[in-house]
């Protein structure tokens, strides 16, 4: 306890350490003592489809970033002229 730690080694409000504000964390989150995480199927596990985001958004996002990129540069271009 309280020494450097990620999620996977018990750090669950990601502090950078495992310490009881993790375990409060935890029991706030009514995980706490309820078994195994993965819920039990009756001949092996099953997979769940998690439908991914559109690829329109990411290239929104993308030319969005580029544009604000592109105003930065002409900027400090513009400064150091």
């Amino acid at each position: 306890m309280g020494q450097a730690s990620d999620w996977s080694q018990g750090d669950f409000n990601y502090d950078g350490v495992t310490n009881i504000l993790d375990l409060v964390a935890i029991d706030t989150a009514g995980a706490f003592g309820r078994g195994d995480y993965f819920p039990a199927t009756p001949g092996g596990g099953s997979i769940t489809a998690v439908p991914e985001p559109a690829s329109w958004v990411a290239t929104v996002a993308g030319l969005i970033a580029a544009a604000l990129f592109g105003r930065l540069q002409r900027n400090r271009w513009r400064r150091s002229a």
